[in-house]
């Protein structure tokens, strides 16, 4: 049936797949099986109803989104998240196996916290008791002890400490990492910056007239029941909990205020800090953080303080707030961070606040066990895909096209008009030198270097005590490296390889493509050149030019904060950069009426923009001649790459999803993403012979490099 359906559709388009008016293919058709099968997917995402000039992203789009179906226990659905699919079936074949006592300790470690996680019936057995016995070792849940609960014993930062021993998290008030310094990025620094609640700013600023935010309280009062604590007594203590939440949702800087770089900068001394916050006692809440023998911090230490308003609204915020209240607060958020690991009574009270607040259902056991697994043995998880699913011919060829993105960059902003010769030789140096890793390192490979990363970590037939073990094990990795300077070719930073997503490394002016993404609309190696470089060429101009965005240019090349633009061209650059926000802050959801942030969003729009126009340009010169076309499809290869764009986002999202997206991301949503690169370049209107002033042709086109 689905072969029949397929094929008449397939039909039916052939017919009417044409070229926009005007355009003329008359390239050669390509019969490669891989040719025969990109047309076959490209006829099932475009409606070619639509015309590109009006409506692009639809036209390139607009048969996937009347064809696809969003599953229950899923936000979106989308080209991206096919290959996430893909790739969490690879792994999940991997980690399902059996383990040998024979292979090495960072597979049999991979496979055992997927496994055991997928042994809900020990789970269900053991019930609370491991939960129960945690909460005791960090002083108890107040809601759940009752009057038993100590007041005079309580002291925040030793909470913090107690926290850090047993492997839970001791970001609920202050954020405290060691990370390597904005002005010297040989060597790492201890930063302390703002946290981030559970809930949007959005949803705690509705009150508990808010649906999520009512739905997160029932859900925490329901958990506080289950765990032991009386209705009424939850239902009074949780709810000041979430007032306390609120009003540490108000003091956070919003992220509209977090591009400026030197603002977020603060270094001194720990005796400095404890000058300008005198509340706390920084040596000693500090040494409770890092929780590290052979590593004592003190007053000479220097430390990074990323937003010293927050620190001090919080020290008042902290004074005027009851222990008790702190200690809930505090608590609450270790328990729903633990909440998947425990029985099915609890983890069905969980999935049913998810359905309740977002619209989904809970993810198949396998998927969630898979997901969690991947997150906290990342490494391990990196290692073992690269070996099975990507092989050194595919590495070697992905090198091969970077290395000629790369390359087309350094001459783009050779001719960039607006910069000063000064400023222009720097962002040359800084281009010249930026490093490329791609798919894996190949320390992944190395049984010896695996296993002697993973050989202070033990495992445990108790599901939730393995995590922990592995919470605290990922923190001392982090804080012992407080003592070590910073390598530019640590590759452990590099170990993603599994991942579906591509990144720019400020510290290290450098480009990760990670293998998982290069599959699928993405990338694939028997299809013509202009679909690869409009889905990964993308991808990988993107993260070329987010060196040069609104963020990354007040970094050096070496990695360090540093203004090395001359004003004029600095003006210059900011004119560009209002267009760019201006037109996407004009970008609105008429059905959701949501309007896009263009500040939280610009150093990823620039950086679409300047990708685009590299990936086409490379596109142009690296290809010698015309390229096949395919077949069933009348589009030359110009707007084959433009179509390939926008099939490369495909994105179809519940209303909730995208409204949040809108409000809280720094992403465009994935139609805005579409809209605003075509809607500011010259060639796209040419190569689709868009009239003036069509939609997709605006006069007035924002532009960078």
């Amino acid at each position: 049936k689905i072969i029949w359906v397929a094929a008449a559709f397939l039909v039916t388009l052939t017919a009417i797949a044409a070229a926009p008016s005007g355009s003329e293919n008359k390239c050669k058709t390509c019969t490669s099986e891989g040719c025969k099968r990109a047309s076959k997917e490209v006829l099932e995402l475009i409606d070619t109803s639509v015309d590109p000039c009006d409506d692009f992203y639809n036209f390139a789009c607009g048969g996937f989104m009347k064809s696809a179906e969003i599953p229950d226990d899923q936000a979106e659905v989308g080209k991206l998240s096919d290959i996430s699919n893909v790739v969490l079936t690879q792994i999940h074949d991997l980690v399902k196996e059996p383990i040998s006592d024979k292979e090495p300790k960072f597979t049999q470690l991979l496979k055992k916290s997927f496994q055991v996680c997928m042994d809900t019936n020990t789970i269900n057995k053991n019930g609370l008791k491991t939960a129960k016995s945690l909460l005791k070792k960090i002083g108890g849940w107040p809601v759940v002890e009752g009057d038993d609960w100590n007041e005079n014993e309580f002291d925040w930062t030793k909470l913090m400490n107690k926290c850090r021993k047993v492997g839970l998290a001791t970001s609920q008030f202050i954020t405290t990492k060691v990370e390597p310094s904005a002005k010297n990025s040989s060597q790492r620094i201890i930063t302390i910056a703002q946290i981030e609640t559970p809930l949007s700013k959005d949803s705690l600023n509705g009150g508990f007239d808010d649906k999520i935010t009512k739905a997160y309280y029932n859900y925490l009062v329901d958990i506080a029941v289950i765990f032991g604590a009386n209705k009424d007594r939850a239902s009074a203590e949780l709810k000041t909990a979430i007032e306390f939440m609120m009003e540490l949702g108000k003091i956070i800087i919003p992220p509209e205020q977090l591009r400026d770089l030197s603002a977020m900068t603060n270094i001194m001394t720990v005796a400095e800090l404890q000058t300008k916050f005198p509340s706390i006692n920084w040596v000693e809440y500090l040494n409770n953080i890092f929780a590290i023998p052979d590593i004592k911090i003190t007053e000479n230490n220097k430390v990074d303080v990323g937003m010293p308003k927050y620190v001090s609204d919080l020290e008042v915020l902290l004074k005027n707030t009851p222990k008790r209240v702190l200690a809930n607060y505090v608590v609450s958020m270790q328990v729903t961070s633990i909440i998947n690991k425990l029985p099915q009574e609890v983890t069905d009270r969980q999935d049913a606040f998810i359905k309740e607040a977002s619209g989904t259902s809970a993810e198949p056991r396998w998927k969630d066990c898979l997901s969690v697994t991947i997150e906290r043995l990342k490494i391990a998880a990196a290692s073992l895909y690269a070996r099975k699913y990507f092989t050194k011919d595919a590495k070697n060829n992905m090198k091969k096209l970077v290395s000629g993105l790369h390359n087309k960059f350094i001459d783009m902003l050779k001719d960039v008009e607006w910069m000063d010769d000064k400023t222009k030789n720097e962002a040359l140096a800084k281009a010249k030198t930026m490093e490329e890793h791609i798919a894996y390192p190949e320390q992944l490979l190395d049984d010896n270097v695996m296993d002697n990363f993973y050989k202070d970590l033990e495992a445990s037939d108790d599901y939730l005590q393995f995590m922990l073990n592995i919470g605290k094990f990922a923190e001392d990795q982090m804080y012992k490296s407080y003592e070590y300077p910073v390598s530019r070719s640590d590759w452990k930073e590099h170990s993603v390889s599994h991942e579906v997503n591509a990144y720019y490394h400020l510290s290290e002016n450098s480009i990760i493509i990670p293998a998982g993404i290069l599959q699928g609309a993405m990338f694939q190696n028997d299809r013509p050149n202009y679909m690869n470089y409009g889905g990964i060429g993308f991808v990988i101009g993107h993260e070329l030019t987010h060196g040069f965005d609104d963020r990354g240019k007040q970094i050096s090349k070496e990695g360090q904060l540093e203004n090395w633009w001359s004003k004029e061209t600095e003006e210059a650059y900011k004119k560009k950069a209002d267009c760019i926000m201006y037109q996407y802050g004009n970008f609105s959801h008429e059905k959701l009426n949501a309007s896009l942030n263009g500040i939280i969003t610009l150093g990823e729009n620039i950086a679409d923009n300047g990708g685009l126009k590299l990936a086409y340009e490379a596109y142009q010169e690296t290809v010698k001649g015309p390229e096949e076309c395919l077949p069933n499809l009348n589009y030359t290869p110009n707007q084959m790459f433009w179509i390939s764009v926008g099939n490369a986002w495909c994105t179809k999202s519940r209303d909730d999803q995208l409204k949040l997206e809108i409000s809280t991301s720094d992403h465009s949503p994935a139609m805005y993403r579409v809209y605003g690169v075509v809607q500011n370049s010259e060639v796209f209107a040419k190569d689709f012979n868009c009239p003036a002033k069509a939609k997709m042709n605006p006069e007035h086109k924002c532009s960078f490099w």
